[in-house]
């Protein structure tokens, strides 16, 4: 039991990691994305923030929806 333990946790602290590191890329190609179609100027990751926070609010609210059936 404590083995299978040990392997949930460290699956855990690596699901965790991984999806760090996704919201890192997501934010990246977003900032690249929205300079390159002129929306703001290079290298400023605002736009990039509101995109990526209204995707996540919108999935949020699909999943809090869904909670209850």
């Amino acid at each position: 039991m404590s083995r299978l333990a040990v392997y949930f946790l460290a699956a855990g602290l690596i699901a965790i990691t991984f999806f760090i590191i996704l919201l890192l890329l997501m934010v990246r190609l977003g900032v690249s994305f929205t300079a390159e179609i002129g929306l703001v100027d290079d290298g400023e990751p605002y736009a990039a923030y509101w995109i990526l926070g209204a995707i996540l609010t919108i999935g949020g609210l699909f999943m809090w929806r869904k909670r209850g059936r």
